[in-house]
C-alpha cells in the first residue's frame, strides 16, 4: 500500500480497562472494556465504539448504561436511537440489533439523558456471560440510518473515564467497568470516517518451488496491525476459519504446513481483521506448486569410497542442501539498464525491453535472508529511484520478487530560473503510464495547499522515443523561493512507483538545500513529534519523511534522526 506524499498522523486513543467499584452500588466487572475514539482534539466533535465483554448474564428487559463519569464528553442536542448502533457477538461476527425510541418485544430502546446514554432490552431476547458488545455512538453509526450527531470533546487535555454499567429488569446493577480515553491537542488529524478492511500483500511462496519440501511456512504482510487466518477452501468467510497465522496483532504473518507432496499444486485462501472489527470480505490466494523430485546440484559422498560422486537423479531424496534461484521482473525506461545489488554487491544487469519489460534471474544461492535493490539508468543516463526488498530463501526454492515498477528518470535543464518563467521537467519511464510531479516548497511548515501537482503520459513504445515524458509548468504559479521536484509513476491496477530522487530548484534565485530534514514538523527541534512521523510512514516512500532520500522510510532515516535529536 502506498501512501500521500502529505502528511496523515491518525491519531487515536483505545480505552485502558479498569475495574473499580459502581457508585452506591455492589456488582460484578465488565472485562475487556475500551472506547476507540476518532479523534483526541479538544472541542472536536468524536464518534465513540465502545466495547466490552459480559460477565454476567443480562435478562431481556435489562439495561445498559453508559456515559462519563467526569466531563468526558457532551452530547449534541437531537442525538437519539438513529445516531447509535448496538451489536452483540457471541463468538462469531458482529450482528446488529433494531433500535428505537423506546423497548418493545422486537426493538431496544434508548433514552439520552444529560449525558448518559441508557439501552434497554427488548422484551424478548437477553444478553448472555462472555457476549462481546459494541456500541457505535455518533456520525459512524450506519445500522437501521445514518448518524447525524455525534459526542463533543471536552475542551481541556486531559484523561477522562467512561463507565459501562449492566442491569436487570428491576434495575439492580449486575456488572460494571470504566475505561478512559485522552484528549489532546492536535498538530494534524485525519479521521477515517468508514472503517476499511486491511490491506495483505506480498503472500510467499508463490509458483513453482523445489520438491521435498514437506513443511512450508507460508507468510503475507497487512498494512496495518491484525490478526489473519486462512482455509483450503475458497469463501470461507472470516469468523469460519479456524487456521490461524502466528504475529497475531502485527503486520507480518506466518505459519508452516506440513504433508505437501512432490508435483502437487496448493491454495490456500487468507482473510485478516484489524482492531476496527473490519474482516476481509474477498480471498487472499497463496498458490504454489511443487516440483517434481529433484537432482542434485552439487556433490555428495558416496557410502563405502574414498572419493565424491558427480550430480544425478536421487528418487528417495538425499542430504545435499539445494541451492535457492531468485527472479526480479517489472518496468523500467525502455532500453534502460537494469541493476540488481544482492546485500551491496552486484547480482546481475538486464535491458529493459521497449515496452519497458526487464527480467533478471540469478542463482546459487545458500539459504538465509538476503536485501535484494534494484534501479535503471536510461539512455540519457538519468537513474531512477531504488526499489528495495528483503527476501528468506529456503534450499532448493525458485523465488520470484515480480511486479516491480521503477520510479522515472527526472531531470531539470536548469536548476534555477527567473521570476515567471517557465520551468520544464522530463524524464523517461516505462511506455504509456502517467507521470505525477510534485513540486514542494523547501521550507518549514509547508502546507497542503503550497504543493503542487502536474501530470503527463510518457510516450507509447511505438514512438520515436518511447517512455519519454515532459511537463512545461506555468513560472506565474511560483514566488521567489526554493523547491523540491519530484516524480513518480502510476500504472493502472498494477501500482505505483516510489519516489524519483528529489531536485533542487530556484525560483528567483539559486536552489539552496533546506532546514534539517530530521526536523519533519519544521518546529525546529528534533525529538518525539518527528519519531512519531517517521513511525507513521514506516516503510514508505514518502518524501517528507524519507530523511536521506534514498526512496524508503527505513532505518537508514532513523539513525540519521538519532544523531540530529534535540529533545
Amino acid at each position: 500500500m502506498r501512501f500521500s506524499l502529505f502528511w496523515r498522523v491518525a491519531l487515536f486513543f483505545v480505552g485502558i480497562t479498569v475495574l473499580i467499584p459502581a457508585r452506591h452500588v455492589s456488582a460484578g466487572t465488565l472485562s475487556r472494556i475500551s472506547d476507540l475514539i476518532s479523534t483526541s482534539a479538544p472541542n472536536a466533535t468524536s464518534t465513540h465504539i465502545v466495547q466490552f465483554s459480559l460477565g454476567s448474564n443480562v435478562p431481556a428487559g435489562g439495561k445498559i448504561v453508559f456515559g462519563p463519569t467526569d466531563g468526558a464528553y457532551l452530547l449534541e442536542s437531537g442525538l437519539n436511537f438513529n445516531d447509535l448502533d448496538f451489536s452483540v457477538s457471541s463468538g462469531g461476527p458482529f450482528v446488529d440489533r433494531s433500535l428505537a425510541a423506546s423497548a418493545s418485544a422486537t426493538d431496544e430502546g434508548v433514552q439520552v439523558l444529560s449525558d448518559d446514554i441508557v439501552i434497554q432490552l427488548n422484551s424478548t431476547t437477553g444478553l448472555s456471560a462472555g457476549d462481546i458488545i459494541r456500541i457505535t455512538l455518533g456520525s459512524d453509526a450506519s445500522f437501521g440510518s445514518l448518524g447525524t450527531h455525534s459526542p463533543i470533546n471536552p475542551a481541556l487535555s486531559g484523561s477522562y473515564r467512561i463507565r459501562a454499567t449492566t442491569f436487570d429488569a428491576s434495575d439492580v446493577p449486575i456488572d460494571v467497568g470504566t475505561t478512559m480515553i485522552a484528549i489532546v491537542q492536535q498538530v494534524t488529524i485525519h479521521v477515517s470516517a468508514t472503517p476499511q478492511p486491511p490491506v495483505r500483500v506480498n503472500g510467499l511462496p508463490s509458483g513453482l518451488i523445489a520438491a521435498n519440501n514437506p513443511n512450508i511456512e507460508i507468510s503475507l504482510e497487512t498494512n496495518r496491525p491484525s490478526t489473519c487466518r486462512y482455509s483450503t477452501t475458497a469463501s470461507t468467510t472470516y469468523a469460519s476459519m479456524v487456521n490461524t497465522f502466528d504475529s497475531s496483532g502485527g503486520t507480518l504473518f506466518y505459519t508452516t504446513i506440513t504433508g505437501h507432496q512432490n508435483a502437487t499444486s496448493y491454495t490456500y485462501y487468507v482473510r485478516c481483521i484489524d482492531n476496527t472489527g473490519s474482516p476481509n470480505t474477498d480471498d487472499y490466494p497463496i498458490s504454489f506448486t511443487l516440483d517434481v523430485t529433484p537432482t542434485s546440484n552439487t556433490s555428495i559422498a558416496q557410502a563405502g569410497s574414498s572419493g565424491h560422486g558427480g550430480e544425478g537423479p536421487f528418487p528417495e531424496g538425499s542430504s545435499v542442501l539445494y541451492l535457492a534461484s531468485v527472479t526480479l521482473s517489472g518496468s523500467a525506461p525502455p532500453g534502460s539498464l537494469v541493476t540488481v545489488l544482492k546485500d551491496g554487491v552486484a547480482y546481475g544487469t538486464g535491458s529493459a525491453t521497449s515496452d519497458g519489460r526487464f527480467q533478471i534471474t540469478g542463482d546459487l544461492l545458500e539459504r538465509g535472508a538476503y536485501t535484494f535493490m534494484t534501479y535503471a539508468q536510461d539512455s540519457s543516463g538519468l537513474m531512477t529511484a531504488s526499489y528495495n526488498a528483503t527476501i528468506t530463501l529456503e534450499s532448493g526454492t525458485q523465488n520470484k520478487i515480480s511486479d516491480i515498477i521503477l520510479s522515472p528518470t527526472l531531470e531539470l535543464p536548469k536548476s534555477s530560473v527567473a521570476l515567471g518563467d517557465n520551468i520544464i521537467a522530463q524524464g523517461s519511464a516505462a511506455p504509456g503510464a502517467l507521470v505525477e510531479l510534485f513540486v514542494t516548497p523547501q521550507k518549514g511548515n509547508t502546507k497542503v495547499s503550497e504543493v503542487k501537482k502536474y501530470t503527463a503520459t510518457s510516450s507509447s513504445m511505438q514512438s520515436t522515443r518511447p517512455g519519454s515524458w515532459s511537463v512545461t509548468i506555468p513560472g506565474n504559479s511560483f514566488s521567489k523561493g526554493s523547491f523540491v521536484v519530484q516524480a513518480r509513476l502510476r500504472m493502472g491496477e498494477s501500482g505505483e512507483s516510489n519516489m524519483s530522487k528529489p531536485l533542487l530548484l530556484g525560483v528567483g534565485e539559486s536552489a539552496v538545500a533546506g532546514t534539517n530534514r530530521s526536523d519533519l514538523n519544521r518546529d525546529g527541534k528534533v525529538n518525539l513529534v518527528d519519531f512519531s512521523i517517521l513511525l507513521s510512514y514506516w516503510n514508505t516512500d514518502d518524501a517528507v519523511a524519507d530523511i536521506n532520500q534514498d526512496g524508503g522510510v527505513n532505518l537508514a532515516d532513523f539513525s540519521i534522526m538519532l544523531f540530529n535529536w534535540t529533545g
